[in-house]
């Protein structure tokens, strides 16, 4: 039976077997049998352990075609979405140059219509600029008419006035001809003022007949102001005078204006502009009807620095009470 067994068997198990009966008190028959289950023992494990890399490998090579397949999906995906932002972006860009188009052609029509409107509002003014030139030739020459009606009016009352001062000679009336001229608004009145006086003074003309000779230097606006006094104002050079200069803004507070922003003028002489401010300050100082002494300068300067520090109401209010003394102001 042994031998039957030992032909059947390995030659190394059989030697095995020797060797554990022998270390163990076994039978060599026993041995065998330890050693045969063993051996069954490690071909299942190794055939679990082949089992369970087989179920490994196809673990992981599933694993990988799903990588493969989630891989090919987000390729996908991302392709998709590429492609759907790119269709995006050139509809984004039709609709841009679209409304570029459109911008333009409406800049376009703007512009036509800018300039459309500016030539009909350019013929609109020259029309309205003839029409105005012409309503205002027509009313000059009413201006002019009347002025003319006014001026032959005004010289028979000068004449009646000069009779009524007695200035005759053998022959009549005693005419002067100072050689001034008309009086021009656009010009400096003062000057033209200053100018009479002096010649005046040449030609030795009387006091009373100041009036009237400033009278007959007068036309349009200044000969109304004129027309406009009482007979007896009409005869007083000073209350003249002192009419054109209000009439025309050449008053104490546009003299103290022109005095304080006088400046050197192109041409002018440091000599003649000292002369212009000593009649600015002189003009403002007897229009003002102040003292000519230290006490009625101070008052003037001082006023007028007392007028400028106050609030805008305030010398509104000044203004409104008409002419006060510095006491009376403060």
């Amino acid at each position: 039976m042994v031998c039957t067994n030992m032909a059947s068997v390995n030659v190394d198990i059989w030697d095995r077997a020797v060797e554990i009966a022998e270390k163990f008190g076994i039978s060599r028959q026993e041995a065998l049998e330890r050693i045969r289950e063993q051996d069954k023992v490690e071909r299942e494990e190794r055939l679990q352990e082949r089992k369970m890399e087989m179920e490994y490998k196809l673990h992981e090579k599933k694993l990988e075609m799903e990588r493969e397949e989630r891989f090919k999906k987000e390729e996908m995906d991302r392709e998709e979405r590429l492609k759907k932002e790119e269709m995006e972006r050139e509809e984004r860009l039709k609709k841009e140059e679209i409304r570029l188009k459109q911008e333009e052609i409406d800049r376009e029509e703007r512009m036509i219509e800018r300039q459309d409107k500016l030539k009909r509002e350019k013929c609109e003014r020259e029309d309205r600029l003839r029409r105005e030139e012409e309503e205002r030739r027509l009313q000059l020459e009413r201006i002019r008419l009347e002025d003319d009606r006014a001026r032959r009016g005004i010289e028979r009352r000068i004449d009646n006035d000069r009779v009524n001062t007695g200035e005759r000679n053998e022959g009549g009336i005693k005419r002067y001809d100072l050689g001034l001229g008309k009086w021009n608004p656009d010009s400096d009145l003062q000057g033209f003022i200053n100018r009479f006086e002096i010649t005046a003074h040449a030609y030795e003309l009387p006091d009373r007949l100041y009036a009237i000779e400033l009278a007959k230097c007068l036309e349009g606006p200044a000969l109304l102001v004129y027309e406009t006094l009482s007979p007896e104002n009409r005869l007083k050079y000073e209350e003249l005078k002192k009419a054109l200069l209000k009439r025309f803004k050449f008053t104490e507070s546009g003299f103290r204006k022109r005095f304080q922003n006088a400046r050197t003028l192109v041409g002018e002489s440091q000599k003649d502009f000292v002369d212009r401010l000593y009649k600015l300050f002189n003009a403002w100082c007897e229009l003002g009807e102040y003292e000519n002494s230290t006490e009625g300068i101070s008052e003037m300067v001082i006023k007028d620095v007392y007028f400028r520090s106050q609030p805008l109401q305030v010398q509104t209010h000044l203004k409104e009470m008409g002419r006060m003394s510095l006491r009376e102001m403060a």
